[in-house]
């Protein structure tokens, strides 16, 4: 890292500068321009602040994530009216995807009971919940089928932060 004094890091519009030097806990780091304070006690002192609030802290994100749904729905409800055709082709593809991954002796029951299982979920935790594919079905290594074994009810927020990930133990 290159030293660079505070008033050059604040003339050239810097975020952070380095100094070189120790802080006063003994850390060589960069340092924040608007407090000082270097990165790793920054880090530290929010280690710190979420482990003393955790269940604040976790409010306050649900508070966020429920104001904020609303506008991401909007958004992409607006960019679903604006692009119907890429719409309908992102649609068509899952579709067809999942229409070639079930085989013939797939059991439809087992797999409409995940669905079941799913709705009940919903409505005893009222949280979301989604049926995973385990296996995804559009993977980039592999890909799975959509059949009772290869699915679980899991929670949305878990499904949707998976993508199409698919990890081996």
């Amino acid at each position: 890292m290159q030293i660079i004094r505070r008033k050059d890091a604040i003339a050239k519009g810097l975020v952070r500068y380095f100094t070189g030097k120790p802080c006063k806990h003994g850390h060589v780091d960069e340092r924040l321009l608007s407090s000082g304070q270097c990165k790793e006690c920054d880090r530290l002192k929010a280690v710190r602040y979420y482990s003393e609030n955790a269940k604040k802290v976790l409010i306050r994100t649900r508070q966020h994530h429920s104001i904020n749904r609303e506008e991401k729905n909007a958004k992409a409800l607006q960019w679903a009216k604006e692009n119907p055709n890429i719409r309908a082709h992102h649609r068509a593809a899952r579709r067809a995807a999942m229409l070639q991954a079930i085989p013939k002796w797939a059991d439809k029951d087992a797999i409409l009971l995940k669905y079941k299982e799913r709705n009940c979920m919903n409505k005893l935790t009222g949280l979301p919940h989604h049926v995973d594919h385990i296996v995804p079905l559009q993977g980039k290594n592999i890909c799975g089928l959509h059949v009772a074994e290869n699915l679980r009810v899991i929670l949305a927020r878990d499904n949707l932060s998976k993508n199409n990930n698919w990890e081996t133990v």
